[in-house]
């Protein structure tokens, strides 16, 4: 009886380690579980706000271009009012008599208008390449700016003692306002190691932003950040001694952004006196069509390229190490927004996934 009872017990330890090594398994697979998806869910919220950010303030460039082009005070009232000022002027010119209707192009009040409204078209047309040239450049760094800097890199950058307050040895304050400014300033070499690189690359490259793929490799922990800084890479990261990495790939994001401008002609009638002489009969004069080009009547459409366009997102994440998972995972991300619209409409932003 003695033997069976200790048998029972030898069963029950048997039984409990069991247990307790499944109840240990599903609470490691339930915090990694979780810091997987935190780290997926803010991820898509970096990527997501960034790709909403900048293709609205893409949408909004492209917008103040289609007003240059047919607002109030735009290449396409322009070109009406100078269409107008040749259509309605009153000419004298078929030997002395009043003839109503079009310009005659030799008269010198007639031109002079004319050539400082299409001096004007060429004034909106500038502003409004100068607007494109920088839509396409905001566009691209915005991205980079919210998928590199957006909180996804997890260095540590430990407090100093003078931001902090200590009291019998223990902290009880510290001020964020003093340890924000320190690592956010490039100029102060305790700042932290992605401000610096990512300021040297943008200082040292003046196209930087050109490039579709840019990457972050660093340490998370405290030792491993000791030994070695992170790196920025134009291209794929560096994995060799980094526990992690950022990866921002561009995904057919407009290069250039380019108004289409449409020519088109404003003909008027030349009046040319054939016979003027009162004794052979009425004046008799021959009417020629001609035309004088402008180059600039409206934008026909804003050329960028792909008007679909996105981010994908890459982040090799280190987690503890528990039996039988990964010690890390890598995570992804992608999405797509779309800009729809056209210059007589106004362009808008769609998000596609």
């Amino acid at each position: 009886m003695a033997g069976d009872g200790r048998k029972n017990k030898g069963q029950v330890a048997v039984f409990m380690i069991i247990v307790i090594v499944v109840i240990i398994l599903a609470v490691a697979a339930t915090m990694l579980i979780g810091e997987i998806g935190f780290q997926r869910v803010r991820m898509a919220n970096v990527a997501d706000s960034g790709l909403i950010t900048g293709a609205s303030g893409l949408a909004r460039s492209m917008n103040q271009i289609a007003m240059i082009s047919n607002g109030p005070s735009g290449l396409m009232t322009n070109y009406v009012t100078m269409q107008t000022i040749l259509a309605v002027h009153v000419t004298n010119n078929c030997c002395g008599i009043p003839l109503i209707g079009w310009a005659y192009a030799g008269e010198p009040y007639v031109f002079p208008p004319i050539m400082l409204i299409l001096y004007n078209n060429y004034q909106l047309t500038q502003q409004a390449d100068k607007i494109a040239e920088e839509s396409a450049k905001s566009l691209r760094s915005a991205l980079y700016d919210y998928t590199l800097g957006g909180a996804l890199i997890e260095e540590p950058i430990p407090f100093k003692e003078s931001e902090v307050t200590r009291e019998n040895g223990r902290i009880t304050a510290i001020d964020y306002s003093q340890y924000l400014d320190r690592i956010s300033d490039v100029e102060n070499p305790d700042c932290a190691n992605f401000n610096k690189e990512y300021h040297s690359l943008k200082t040292g490259t003046s196209d930087w932003y050109m490039n579709n793929l840019i990457s972050y490799a660093f340490n998370k922990s405290p030792q491993g950040y000791r030994q070695k800084k992170g790196k920025i890479n134009i291209g794929e990261p560096e994995i060799s001694g980094y526990e992690s990495y950022v990866r921002a790939e561009l995904q057919s994001v407009p290069t250039h952004v380019d108004p289409i401008y449409q020519p088109m002609p404003m003909p008027y009638l030349v009046w040319k006196p054939i016979d003027c002489n009162p004794v052979t009969g009425p004046p008799k004069c021959m009417v020629f069509v001609s035309i004088m080009p402008n180059p600039w009547a409206w934008i026909n459409r804003i050329d960028i390229g792909s008007e679909s366009f996105g981010v994908k997102m890459s982040k090799r994440a280190p987690f503890a190490t528990f039996p039988f998972f990964g010690r890390e995972v890598t995570l992804s991300h992608k999405n797509r927004a779309r800009i729809t619209g056209s210059t007589w409409s106004g362009y808008d932003l769609r998000m596609e996934e």
